[in-house]
C-alpha cells in the first residue's frame, strides 16, 4: 500500500472507525489508541480489497475485534491504580440522543451506531459482528425500544421539571 493511498483511506474512514471504537470502550484515550492500532493493521496487512466498501467493512471488523480484545484484557488483568493527582479529562457533551445511545448495553449500542450513524444494512451489521441477520435485527429492535424508553423518561422528567 502506498503512503498516499493510506493517507486517503485514513482521512476517509478515521471518523467511522473512531466512532465505532468509542461506542465500545467509552474512553477517548483508548478509542484514539485503538483507532491508531486499527490503521496500523491496515497499513501493514498487504491485502487487496475489492472496493471502498470492502475496506470500510474490513476496518470496522478489525476495530470491533480490537475492542473486544482490549475489553477482555481489561477484565483479565484489571486496572492499575492511577495517581490521584492526574487531572481528569474534561467531560464531553454529546447531546441527549447520543448520550442515551452511549448508555445502552454494548450489544445494542454497537448495532444502533452501525445502523444509524454508519448507514449499514442489517445484513452488513450481521457480517461485521459475526452474528445472524435475525440476531442483528433483534438487537436493533431491542436497542430502539431501550432508547425510546430512555428518551421518553427524560422528556417526562423535563416536562415535569419545567411545567410544560
Amino acid at each position: 500500500m502506498t503512503d498516499e493511498l493510506f493517507i486517503k483511506l485514513y482521512e476517509q474512514h478515521k471518523n467511522s472507525v473512531y466512532s465505532v471504537i468509542f461506542g465500545y470502550v467509552r474512553s477517548e484515550a483508548d478509542a484514539a489508541d485503538l483507532t491508531q492500532e486499527t490503521f496500523i493493521k491496515l497499513y501493514s496487512c498487504g491485502k487487496d480489497f475489492e472496493s471502498s466498501e470492502h475496506i470500510k467493512a474490513w476496518l470496522l471488523r478489525c476495530a470491533i475485534n480490537s475492542c473486544k480484545n482490549h475489553l477482555r484484557d481489561i477484565k483479565k488483568h484489571g486496572h492499575e491504580e492511577l495517581d490521584e493527582n492526574i487531572p481528569a479529562a474534561p467531560e464531553t457533551d454529546y447531546g441527549d440522543v447520543m448520550q442515551a445511545v452511549l448508555e445502552l448495553p454494548e450489544k445494542y449500542r454497537v448495532v444502533i451506531h452501525l445502523f444509524y450513524y454508519e448507514n449499514y444494512s442489517v445484513k452488513q451489521i450481521a457480517q461485521a459482528l459475526d452474528v445472524s441477520e435475525n440476531t442483528a435485527k433483534t438487537r436493533l429492535a431491542r436497542g430502539r425500544d431501550k432508547l425510546k424508553s430512555r428518551l421518553e423518561k427524560e422528556a417526562e422528567h423535563y416536562e415535569y421539571r419545567f411545567g410544560i
